[in-house]
């Protein structure tokens, strides 16, 4: 039995009802989300999985990008739009 949105599902809500047409990587929402704390796998994953929830409630979309110079791949979401980076 559900118990409605917890506390990650309604922090990403609030973010990204201030910032609308914002891109965020899952590291991004979960310094956001956890403020003052060490950012750890199981944060991500927490973040990420209430993303993954929530994206057809918000219109998200996730896509990997790699920043320039770098190896590694990150997971970024956000609203795709015609105008919006993930277009």
């Amino acid at each position: 039995m559900s118990r409605g949105p917890g506390h990650v599902q309604r922090a990403i809500v609030a973010i990204y009802a201030e910032q609308p047409g914002k891109v965020f990587s899952t590291a991004e929402l979960a310094t956001l989300i956890y403020p003052g704390q060490i950012i750890t796998k199981s944060n991500r994953d927490a973040v990420d999985r209430a993303l993954r929830q929530l994206a057809p409630q918000l219109g998200l979309t996730r896509c990997r990008s790699r920043p320039w110079k770098s190896t590694a791949w990150r997971n970024v979401w956000g609203v795709n739009t015609p105008s919006s980076p993930l277009a």
